[in-house]
């Protein structure tokens, strides 16, 4: 299976696998050097001296992508997931004590050395289930030295392991504790990614993307938009947390934007590409990928 093609599949095309039947591959030096099938790749002349591994009817496949990933984090949130089967929604459980802010406290704990070793195990995890790129977001830190010490850890497994890590800016996750209950709490923090944080990012390359989570209890469309237009201004291509608890018209600005990708959770009624979804025609004639986060606590 190759999933031949120049860019990620939409609509019908979901339905091309790109399969070669009786197919082989040429590996030279640890890449693939052809594809084709068995007798096309046996006609060359460097497979006439190559070690033949025969996988005896298996499938050769490309790696997973797994798009959406908190590599560096202090602790599982595994307990929540037994709270939502319990019927507890999302702000039902931020209000117990969990979701983002406690993830937030716990890594703000933790130091770089336990945090790399956690991200360490679970790349393994990762490759032996047959990942081998992640996009990974920052977002449980939410100040400076916490986002920057999420970031640098990142490019240092990047450069330590053979995973391709995609590093992502999520600042805007939610308004820390301690800007909360402040006047003007939101502006001021939205002014401390702008001023402190995003200017050190964008010089010293610890990320590709800027994300915000625009929906209840979290950032407005405004505020939304004002982030990530000054993460581009870095040279961070933006994307979105986009509508996962409520309509706000988030997936639109995604779409606007030019956004790589607006990621929601699915709702059963007026979900993606639903005819209740006002955004979902434009989504699909747009370069921005919908992403299902189905089961997330994030």
């Amino acid at each position: 299976m190759t999933l031949r093609g120049s860019g990620p599949r939409r609509g019908d095309s979901l339905f091309n696998l790109g399969l070669v039947k009786d197919g082989a591959l040429l590996v030279r030096d640890g890449l693939i050097a052809a594809v084709g099938t068995r007798a096309e790749v046996e006609k060359l002349a460097e497979a006439r001296t190559a070690k033949k591994i025969d996988l005896g009817g298996r499938v050769a496949l490309p790696g997973f992508v797994d798009p959406h990933t908190h590599l560096v984090h202090a602790a599982s949130r595994a307990e929540e997931y037994e709270l939502k089967i319990a019927g507890a929604s999302y702000e039902e459980i931020a209000r117990k004590g969990g979701g983002i802010l406690n993830s937030v406290k716990r890594l703000r704990e933790a130091t770089s050395e336990a945090l790399k070793k956690r991200a360490l195990a679970a790349l393994k995890q990762f490759a032996a289930h047959g990942t081998t790129t992640i996009e990974a977001k920052s977002g449980y830190g939410l100040d400076v030295a916490s986002e920057l010490k999420i970031l640098r850890l990142q490019k240092e497994l990047a450069a330590e392991q053979p995973l391709e890590i995609v590093s992502t800016f999520l600042g805007a996750h939610v308004v820390p504790e301690e800007f909360r209950g402040k006047a003007g709490g939101a502006e001021k923090y939205i002014q401390l990614m702008e001023q402190k944080m995003l200017p050190h990012i964008g010089e010293s390359r610890l990320a590709e993307f800027c994300d915000v989570f625009c929906d209840r209890g979290a950032f407005t469309v405004e505020q939304s938009k004002r982030v990530l237009q000054a993460g581009r201004e870095w040279g961070l291509e933006p994307r979105m947390h986009a509508e996962q608890l409520s309509r706000t018209g988030a997936a639109r600005l995604a779409i606007l934007l030019r956004a790589a990708s607006e990621q929601r959770r699915y709702r059963s009624a007026g979900g993606i590409g639903d005819g209740g979804d006002p955004a979902a025609r434009v989504r699909f004639s747009s370069g921005t990928e919908a992403i299902c986060a189905g089961s997330s606590t994030d």
